[in-house]
């Protein structure tokens, strides 16, 4: 607005000087073939500036002398572009001259994109014609402004209008204005039109139409009164904004003070603020906002902020506080002084939260409700997150945050404490079901001895994606974090405790992540684990972890998986990778994972599906009538260099014992691996040794002579008595070596029997 005034004056006050000058010319002279010629030279010779005209333009010498034509080109010094004026008239008014000043009556229209340019500032770029009228009167130190109607227009229909009156006593003056009055009017189809005028970031708000007066409030300063914009996304939202700003300074370096704005907005849904606040809300029906503005040259406030949204107490967010923002700098960031903003969110037992896109939704827990209570206070150094508690079902929870705003990057730090929870008021879907404990077995029939089925057919799928890997809201981030989170009990849906003592240690800090450490126990074991993700130009990631005696089910449980597999793991890893896609991590991939699988089950079809199915081998039909198979001990023990595998591995049955040796190449994904077998007893009906080379995703299985299996490459036995203390499982030795409880290690003692 500071921009447009000035250029705007500047403007007009160089053509009267124009006009002047050629006031005298056009009373002077009667032809008309050689006003236009007279005045270009007249203006050439006595001005700084240089004229063009068109041909079509005409002298009226009436008692009101006029001049008109149809183009209008005026050179401004040291430019050697023109600013260019269509259908301009000008007509003089003699008798003004004699009180010693000029009285004029101008108009024209501007629609040449370069003559906008200058004449507008940026915001107002989208306009591609003014039309503009009025009185001037110009005195020796003044110049009156009376009858000014303005109106600009876009290509997309949308409407600026200017009319109004004012004095100026000076261009050049530090005190301009004696006296400004401009009612302002506007109208468009659309807001990003006139977005230059609102704050950055926002969508398109849909239809805007409003009005306001420009008034001088001193001869350094203007004000806007009665303000009065209305914005209506098709019905969908409604946005208004109405009152004053006393002090609109001159001087673009100084900023707006005065400042006194009520808002209003309403919606019949969540939808739309989620689009105008960019974050992904839950649809909670219609919202009202309401809040008002205040603000002076040092300091700003937004008091009597309130927010709710929902149809009723049971499903309802409210929100009430305050914020003061102060130090303007023009052209700088608004920094925050004060905040001062309590909230309540709830939603009853069983009721839907759809997300604002309405393609995903969340159910609340049937055990109890979505609620939530907050204080936020803080000023320009440190906000902090105090009196937090909230409820997920069953679940409480409590947190004390702190975010500090000093230094280089802000930094979230503070303590997430819950009591217990209840997994299926977290994760409601993650409540699968434990495998049944019957021997007996019911359902399909399995394969038997002398009957196997056809390798089903091969599958193209890739096993690891080339896409980029989404790192990129560690940049967004845009804070370091330091949070902890303390969590005493995880209960599943039957009231057992699945672990206890959870503890993770959340960290950001200039765009390496960690969790570090994650550590928990459960019943007879714990689990000690970190993270790290370095988001440097190629990413690099490590994970390491001890686990001691963790039940499979349970923990797959935790992260909504199942497995027919059962049985307690005793784990130890250390590995590491760089990559941009998940194909490169694995094809960097090194460190080791070793691994021992104690007292398992699995079930006998699935047994069936990989042993029978994949690996050509059968067993009796006496197995029928057992459910699982059990697993005395699994051993597997893997070393990585650059994404290839070199794998051990050992399971030990009742009724078969099975090593297993070669290499796996994520890279290339193929594998070469042998298996050798062992029957115990008549379990099996035909057991061979079998190799399994090529494309990971369809191997090819082939049978060979037992002889052929016993010596590997690098001369690695696959003899059972030889395999075990060649594996070398080092720490994890040492985990194995500990009594359970007074039970003995199954793993342990076949190793120490060998």
């Amino acid at each position: 607005m500071k921009k447009i005034l000035k250029i705007f004056l500047l403007t007009v006050g160089g053509l009267l000087l124009l006009l002047v000058v050629a006031a005298g010319f056009l009373l002077a002279t009667c032809d008309n073939d050689d006003y236009g010629r007279g005045l270009v030279f007249l203006v050439d010779q006595l001005t700084d500036y240089r004229l063009e005209l068109g041909d079509s333009c005409s002298v009226n010498l009436s008692a009101a002398p006029a001049f008109s034509t149809a183009t209008l080109k005026i050179f401004r010094p040291g430019h050697s572009e023109s600013l260019s004026f269509r259908n301009v008239e000008i007509t003089l008014f003699p008798a003004a001259l004699l009180h010693g000043h000029v009285k004029v009556k101008v108009a024209g229209l501007v629609n040449e994109k370069k003559t906008l340019s200058w004449l507008l500032p940026r915001e107002l770029y989208a306009l591609n014609s003014v039309e503009f009228s009025g009185l001037v009167a110009i005195g020796p130190s003044m110049l009156k402004l009376q009858k000014i109607k303005a109106r600009g227009r876009t290509s997309r229909g949308a409407v600026l209008e200017l009319s109004g009156r004012g004095k100026i006593n000076d261009f050049s003056a530090a005190q301009p204005f004696s006296s400004l009055d401009f009612l302002v009017k506007v109208a468009s189809p659309v807001s990003t039109d006139f977005a230059g005028y609102l704050p950055d970031g926002l969508p398109e708000l849909g239809p805007v139409h409003g009005t306001l007066r420009l008034a001088a409030r001193s001869p350094r300063d203007l004000a806007v009164k009665d303000l009065q914009l209305d914005f209506a996304a098709g019905g969908a939202m409604h946005l208004r904004v109405e009152g004053k700003i006393a002090k609109i300074p001159v001087d673009p370096r100084v900023v707006n003070s005065g400042i006194d704005l009520d808002i209003t907005l309403k919606a019949p849904q969540t939808a739309s603020i989620a689009t105008l606040v960019g974050l992904p809300l839950p649809e909670l029906g219609p919202v009202q906002i309401s809040a008002s503005l205040r603000g002076s040259k040092k300091a700003s406030q937004v008091r009597n902020f309130n927010m709710s949204a929902g149809i009723d107490d049971n499903l309802r967010l409210k929100a009430a506080g305050e914020f003061e923002f102060g130090d303007f700098t023009v052209g700088g960031p608004v920094p925050l002084r004060k905040i001062n903003l309590e909230g309540v969110f709830n939603a009853p037992a069983g009721s839907e939260l759809l997300s604002a896109s309405a393609e995903k939704g969340w159910k609340v827990p049937s055990s109890g409700p979505l609620a939530a209570t907050f204080q936020l206070h803080g000023d320009g150094k440190v906000i902090r997150l105090t009196e937090f508690s909230g409820r997920i079902g069953q679940s409480n929870l409590s947190a004390a945050l702190e975010l500090l705003l000093a230094g280089k990057r802000p930094r979230l730090s503070g303590l997430v404490t819950v009591q217990t929870v209840y997994l299926d008021d977290i994760f409601p879907r993650l409540a699968i079901p434990l495998p049944e404990e019957s021997e007996e077995r019911n359902g399909d029939p399995l394969p038997v001895e002398g009957k196997t089925d056809k390798k089903s057919s091969s599958r193209s799928t890739v096993f690891f994606d080339q896409k980029p890997l989404p790192l990129l809201w560690l940049l967004r981030c845009g804070c370091d974090v330091d949070v902890d989170l303390s969590v005493a009990r995880l209960l599943d849906a039957g009231q057992t405790e699945i672990l206890h003592n959870l503890d993770v240690a959340v960290k950001l800090e200039n765009n390496v992540f960690s969790l570090d450490p994650v550590s928990f126990g459960y019943e007879g074991g714990y689990v000690k684990a970190r993270l790290l993700i370095d988001d440097d130009e190629v990413p690099s990631l490590s994970f390491a972890a001890d686990a001691d005696d963790l039940d499979l089910v349970q923990a797959l449980r935790c992260v909504g998986l199942s497995s027919p597999l059962t049985g307690k793991v005793t784990l130890d890893a250390d590995l590491h990778s760089r990559g941009k896609t998940v194909h490169e991590l694995a094809a960097n991939l090194g460190g080791r994972f070793e691994a021992a699988l104690e007292e398992g089950r699995i079930p006998t079809h699935t047994l069936a599906l990989v042993a029978v199915d994949l690996l050509g081998w059968s067993f009796n039909r006496t197995v029928m009538k057992r459910r699982y198979v059990d697993i005395s001990c699994g051993v597997i023990g893997i070393q990585a260099d650059q994404g290839v595998l070199t794998c051990k591995a050992l399971l030990d049955t009742p009724n078969v014992l099975v090593t297993g040796a070669g290499s796996i190449d994520l890279g290339s994904e193929t594998c070469d691996l042998v298996l050798n077998p062992k029957k115990k007893r008549k379990f099996w009906a035909v057991v061979t040794p079998v190799t399994m080379k090529g494309p990971l995703r369809d191997p090819d299985v082939r049978a060979i002579p037992v002889a052929s299996a016993a010596i590997l490459s690098g001369g690695v036995l696959l003899a059972p008595q030889f395999f075990l203390p060649a594996i070398g499982l080092n720490y994890l030795w040492e985990m194995l070596s500990k009594d359970k409880s007074g039970v003995k290690s199954p793993c342990f003692e076949r190793l120490r029997r060998q």
